[in-house]
């Protein structure tokens, strides 16, 4: 009797260690796998919550990217904007990243957070909806939710963010498009390109001409297939080796400084300066995030 006891409680002990590694992180209830807005703090009404589902669930299935909505308290607070937006951000980017959100293997998506302890949106992007998600892109949808949320109007600030989303995605990736670190102001990637319509043109002809020279040369060297003619490499080849030698002049080395470009991410510029550049930043999991936070409200 004692040692079934010892192995129900056992048991129960493991059961309640399993549920306790399956709570999702940061206090907010996941519920089901497909649930992609976590209204924490109760800023939505069940119709209003259940409608914004609805429009995620059909913009994620057009982009093939995640979308998130999440309202928070839990967020840490800071009279400083700047420093209001970094903890917000955080906040953010761990919900996403240890809640297994985002698309393929880069964790493609978005999480919006409208965070109520410092009374700010926040925006952060993950994978490919980084690049569609520029700078500048990124200020005119924090500033589009400000007028929102300055009206209370949270359900507005929420179909703002999903329509410039699938307007911005729609669009494509900018030319010239590339990321950059916000701490160091360095690029991490080189600017996207995009082919117009004669640059494609002439990239297939070059790549037909390539083709056909490979064909003509492969055909042509079968065509000797067959036949006794023989060519005597020893009689007609010949190999002469002469001194080579080098001298040593000298050596000239020019350094020029490469100017780094600005970095503006204060608080409500949602997100800083514009331009087809995206930042980034490493979130407290490694993962990379670009994004940024508006004004408050």
């Amino acid at each position: 009797m004692v040692k079934r006891l010892q192995y129900r409680l056992c048991l129960a002990l493991c059961l309640s260690f399993l549920l306790l590694l399956g709570q999702p992180v940061l206090g907010v209830d996941l519920g089901s796998a497909s649930q992609r807005v976590f209204d924490d703090a109760n800023l939505f009404t069940s119709a209003e919550e259940q409608t914004i589902e609805q429009e995620i669930s059909q913009l994620r299935t057009e982009i093939k990217m995640d979308i998130v909505v999440l309202t928070s308290t839990a967020a840490k607070y800071s009279a400083d904007d700047s420093q209001a937006e970094k903890n917000g951000m955080a906040f953010a980017d761990d919900f996403y990243d240890q809640n297994g959100f985002g698309t393929g293997t880069a964790k493609s998506g978005l999480i919006y957070f409208i965070d109520m302890s410092n009374r700010m949106p926040i925006l952060t992007t993950c994978g490919a909806m980084i690049n569609y998600i520029t700078d500048a892109r990124l200020t005119t949808i924090l500033d589009e939710v400000g007028n929102h949320l300055a009206d209370g109007d949270f359900t507005g600030s929420v179909t703002s963010v999903l329509q410039n989303t699938k307007k911005y995605v729609a669009s494509g990736i900018q030319e010239g498009q590339y990321q950059y670190d916000t701490e160091t102001g360095l690029p991490t990637t080189t600017p996207y390109k995009v082919l117009n319509a004669a640059e494609a043109g002439i990239a297939g002809g070059a790549g037909l001409l390539a083709a056909a020279i490979l064909y003509l040369s492969v055909q042509s060297s079968y065509k000797l297939k067959g036949s006794t003619y023989h060519y005597n490499v020893n009689d007609h080849s010949s190999v002469q080796i002469t001194g080579i030698k080098d001298e040593y002049v000298r050596t000239s080395i020019s350094r020029i400084p490469r100017p780094r470009p600005p970095v503006n991410r204060g608080g409500g510029s949602g997100g800083g300066f514009g331009g087809n550049r995206s930042g980034t930043h490493m979130s407290g999991g490694g993962v990379t995030h670009g994004g940024g936070g508006g004004r408050r409200f």
